[in-house]
């Protein structure tokens, strides 16, 4: 995910340059606040879409003990990983299928 930028640290004195500043730095924590409360709301939403969109057998595969990690990319919200997951999930019925596929075709298929 994109980092938040960096905050300023509030200044000390009393001059009214040093309570502009602080009064702007007030403002960006607040806003702060707000931005990290709709990006969790989003990832919430991101993912129960996810869950939503792909087959119920997705939620098992992520929750599946034989690889923890996946829950724990989950859990992490690793997005990067997340997808490769989605798509090792997808491409496994492909792979298990009695046909030799070449990567061109497995590709077709996920893209279909």
């Amino acid at each position: 995910m994109k980092p938040f930028p960096v905050i300023e640290p509030f200044q000390n004195g009393n001059d009214p340059a040093v309570k502009s500043h602080n009064a702007t730095i007030t403002g960006m924590i607040s806003q702060r606040v707000k931005d990290e409360a709709e990006r969790n709301k989003a990832i919430v939403t991101t993912k129960a879409s996810i869950l939503t969109w792909l087959h119920e057998s997705f939620e098992d595969y992520i929750s599946s003990s034989a690889e923890p990690i996946r829950r724990t990319d989950w859990d992490n919200n690793d997005w990067k990983n997340i997808v490769k997951h989605i798509r090792n999930w997808y491409m496994e019925p492909v792979s298990q299928c009695n046909d030799v596929l070449t990567l061109e075709e497995q590709e077709r298929l996920m893209t279909d």
